[in-house]
């Protein structure tokens, strides 16, 4: 052993506690995941448009947190494949066939339609490469994306979800600190309090590294 390391013995490395640190991620995808993407191409290029999409979906699924959920509904011979995942705490829903992809996320709910928020909205709009925020009829702002099934490739569907769920779970924050006529949307997700014993580890953990 030198004296150096005599004189300034390694530090001991913590072991890594079991919680999460932190919003969930998927940007560490694992070989099944990556399989099922380069398959979804595949199929896709072959014309096999729903089975390209079941196995985007199973790219996009994480098995550990159960991220995404699907089911599929059959009607007059159409196949219809309903999806939804979460981004922070906006709900992103959609459906896809073999003639087109929709996916959408409400946003706001407006009691009245200000110039100021439609302006800012119709501004954002320049910049989205592939959705558009829009009004529902029941007031309510969010961002949309369609494409026809012929041009709906795996790989276009991923930066299309991708920019729509970043978009409407940084909006709606703030819209509604900005404007005070805008009000939450129902279909938020829940954010619940750690529990003492998780914050503990935490707290623990990162005085350790520090």
């Amino acid at each position: 052993m030198s004296l150096l390391n005599l004189l300034f013995p390694a530090a001991k490395k913590s072991k890594h506690p079991d919680v999460s640190f932190g919003r969930y991620t998927d940007a560490y995808k694992s070989k099944a995941q990556t399989d099922a993407f380069n398959r979804s191409l595949e199929l896709f290029e072959a014309g096999e448009r729903m089975d390209a999409y079941r196995s985007f979906l199973s790219y996009l699924k994480d098995e550990k947190v159960d991220n995404i959920t699907c089911r599929e509904e059959e009607n007059e011979g159409v196949t219809t494949l309903h999806f939804d995942f979460w981004q922070g705490s906006r709900r992103v829903t959609g459906t896809a066939t073999a003639e087109k992809v929709k996916a959408q996320s409400r946003v706001a709910l407006a009691d009245d339609l200000n110039v100021g928020f439609l302006r800012r909205l119709m501004e954002a709009n320049f910049s989205l490469k592939f959705s558009r925020f829009a009004l529902t009829p029941d007031n309510a702002l969010s961002i949309h994306f369609d494409t026809h099934g012929v041009d709906g490739s795996p790989l276009k569907l991923l930066y299309a979800f991708r920019e729509l769920a970043i978009h409407a779970d940084k909006q709606d924050d703030l819209l509604l600190e900005e404007f005070k006529t805008l009000r939450p949307v129902e279909e938020a997700m829940e954010i619940l309090p750690l529990p003492e014993n998780e914050k503990k580890i935490k707290v623990k953990y990162i005085r350790q590294e520090i």
